[in-house]
């Protein structure tokens, strides 16, 4: 059907297909199968000679594919019958994870007493990313449900994280479509936010210039194209370390056809294959209604010393942009010290931990220690 798709000259037709397989394959789809199947089908093209929008557009599929490696499931942990915690955490993982990988946050709000809900975002295929934010949507519903005075804590990691936070944020704000005009006003419940290892945002990076390895056949374009392309990799590379090991993205990627075939992608893709949000996440529409919050969100910025994809001056750029555009929000910084990108809670649980219970007490969700 890949083939078919070639011919059809429709650039969402791949997302198709796979969405298509992957619905009809029910609880237990051959995942390894599937990328195995989409890789061969994109380097015969490659080996070929193929350039263009088409191809462009099967590589960005992938690419949106790999963004969660365990594809729309949901972990949800609930507490104990009969038990009262201090209200519902909701945890967004980071590109090319897996939603296991968020153990730590997990569990650190369920020693807590929250009711957690976490997975990583799925962005393609569209069938699958519809079925998990309607499936959020009722999770969200129980867990809210429990009682009138629940508080909501949201905990976004990477940009992949917030991306998907603020494109469901928005919707349920505007409470018109279902599922989310049938949860709880927003305002009411969410009382803080814990941003992890984010955000890129390319506006404010005139003062915090990238320090990602540039792929050595092309050279660098903008700050936002020359950011992505290391993402898609570094998506596609934890898709395949799990499902497909003997396909290295990364290592693809310095033959120069391919290199230029990826770049092209990371330009094109999104309008080719028309995802629901920008790669990096819709900030304009997070700051318009960040400020609407009264009184303001209180929140905390999880990052790294040690972080390469999104080293401490990305970071801080983005925080001295938010103590200017929301003055009289609170907004609190721990910087560890040694953990790679997205994987502080494995290397520096307890400081996060710390930081986080701080922001908790500070929001009046947890008595102060």
């Amino acid at each position: 059907r890949l083939k078919e798709v070639d011919d059809s000259k429709d650039p969402k037709g791949y997302d198709q297909v796979l969405g298509d397989y992957l619905l009809a394959s029910g609880t237990s789809p051959d995942i390894p199968h599937v990328v195995d199947a989409l890789f061969s089908h994109l380097t015969s093209l490659v080996s070929a000679g193929k350039t263009g929008q088409m191809v462009e557009a099967l590589l960005y599929s992938i690419f949106l594919f790999s963004v969660s490696t365990s594809q729309d499931t949901i972990q949800v942990k609930t507490r104990s019958p009969g038990g009262r915690g201090p209200g519902c955490a909701l945890v967004f993982g980071f590109g090319g994870g897996h939603f296991k990988e968020l153990s730590g946050q997990v569990d650190f709000y369920s020693s807590l007493g929250f009711q957690v809900i976490a997975t990583t975002p799925c962005l393609g295929p569209q069938a699958l990313a519809e079925r998990q934010k309607n499936a959020l949507a009722e999770h969200l519903r129980e867990a809210l449900a429990e009682r009138e005075d629940m508080s909501l804590v949201v905990h976004v990691c990477s940009n992949v994280g917030m991306g998907f936070w603020i494109n469901l944020m928005g919707a349920w704000i505007e409470h018109k479509e279902a599922p989310w005009n049938t949860l709880p006003e927003l305002h009411s419940i969410l009382k803080c936010l814990v941003v992890d290892c984010a955000p890129f945002v390319p506006a404010v990076l005139d003062k915090a210039p990238s320090k990602a390895p540039p792929i050595r056949s092309l050279p660098p374009t903008d700050k936002g194209l020359e950011k992505l392309v290391p993402v898609m990799l570094g998506c596609m590379g934890g898709l395949c370390r799990q499902y497909a090991p003997h396909i290295h993205p990364i290592a693809m990627s310095q033959e120069q056809r391919f290199g230029q075939l990826l770049r092209g992608a990371a330009k094109n893709g999104s309008s080719l294959v028309a995802p629901s949000w920008p790669e990096f996440g819709d900030y304009k529409k997070w700051e318009t209604i960040d400020v609407t919050w009264k009184p303001p969100l209180p929140r905390l910025f999880l990052h790294s010393a040690k972080d390469r994809l999104f080293p401490p001056a990305v970071i801080q750029a983005y925080v001295e942009h938010t103590k200017k555009y929301n003055p009289e929000a609170l907004v609190l910084v721990e910087k560890c010290e040694t953990a790679p990108h997205c994987k502080l809670w494995e290397v520096e649980q307890a400081r996060c931990a710390a930081a986080v219970r701080t922001l908790l007490a500070k929001s009046s969700i947890i008595p102060a220690v």
